[in-house]
């Protein structure tokens, strides 16, 4: 599963947080240097609030005092929230306004001493950042980072593109500032997956997997959608009941009628819009699969070879918990 994200600060409005379609989670500037707050921190995390979402802060590190002075404004600014809600902490290192910019030291001992007081923090940056961090932090810090393969509007994911080392995972990924307007970002992971990086989870090392296969695949015309939520029009016919243009929670089935052009990422969930509804969409049948039977002597592995594909990709496709568990006469597909 993945999070679709966006961060935000003083530029958006609170009206942007509480009717920005697809959102799922949201990161608010919270703070810069050790005297700015963000007027709008609170009514932003409000409004994030009451549409359920998973919440994020971060403080962009200007570099003007010393690390641990920005940090403990920072959580102590953010105090009341991380407190009583399951938030991550970033600190956003990259270049502008950043007068220790160069020294990745400066913002290691940023994290830390965040992490020492809050028990979670996170890193956003980019290329540049991370030759300056790198070494420093991979090991043990949650890696949100910035590559723009282009700049479009909407959720469409690139493909991944980026050499991270030496992270050898990927937390969160900012994929397009969507032309100037509103920073995207992809979270891989879930709910759960969020709370455990958080103030709350006290996990702050745990990381998931990059997932570098977002390739879009198209719906195809006449296919059965189910649409996990959604935002209805104005014009919205498929439920009289629901208020138009709002956020609204609840499984409906669509049709891709003929003209459309939604697309489906390929773990399973993506955007479709047809005009009438945008939402969160998972393919009811996605592709016609082929199935292979298991015999005795079979596993996993041996499967994924005569297959001519590989055990990951089986694990996935099939829902498998336990890739060591598997028994004769289960029916695989592939």
């Amino acid at each position: 599963m993945t999070l679709y994200v966006i961060d935000v600060s003083s530029y958006q409005a609170v009206n942007l947080v509480q009717s920005e379609p697809g959102v799922q989670a949201i990161v608010i500037k919270a703070t810069q240097g050790t005297e700015y707050v963000n007027p709008l921190l609170d009514s932003q995390f409000q409004a994030a609030k009451d549409r359920k979402l998973k919440f994020a802060f971060y403080h962009y590190i200007d570099g003007k005092s010393t690390a641990q002075a920005e940090a403990k404004f920072f959580t102590d600014k953010t105090r009341s929230y991380w407190k009583n809600y399951p938030v991550i902490l970033f600190g956003d290192w990259e270049s502008g306004e950043n007068l220790a910019w160069g020294n990745g030291g400066y913002a290691a001992e940023f994290i830390s001493e965040v992490r020492r007081i809050a028990a979670t923090a996170g890193i956003y940056t980019g290329l540049d950042g991370i030759k300056q961090t790198g070494e420093l932090l991979s090991q043990s810090t949650p890696l949100w980072f910035a590559g723009y393969p282009n700049r479009h509007e909407g959720w469409e994911i690139p493909k991944f593109i980026y050499n991270i080392s030496p992270w050898t995972t990927l937390t969160m990924w900012q994929f397009t500032d969507s032309q100037g307007r509103l920073d995207r970002s992809i979270f891989y992971g879930d709910e759960n997956t969020w709370d455990k990086l958080s103030s709350r989870g006290k996990t702050v090392a745990f990381q998931t997997k990059p997932d570098t296969s977002l390739i879009n695949l198209k719906y195809k015309v006449g296919q059965t959608v189910t649409i996990s939520s959604y935002y209805a029009s104005s014009t919205d016919t498929l439920n009289k009941a629901v208020i138009p243009n709002q956020w609204v929670t609840g499984t409906i089935t669509r049709i891709v009628p003929s003209g459309n052009n939604p697309y489906l990422l390929n773990h399973g969930t993506g955007w479709f819009n047809d005009g009438d509804v945008r939402g969160l969409g998972i393919v009811t049948q996605k592709k016609s699969y082929k199935k292979y039977t298991v015999k005795s002597g079979d596993n996993l592995s041996t499967i994924a070879q005569k297959l001519n594909t590989s055990v990951e990709y089986l694990v996935k496709i099939n829902g498998i918990k336990n890739a060591n568990l598997i028994y004769i006469g289960q029916v695989i597909i592939y």
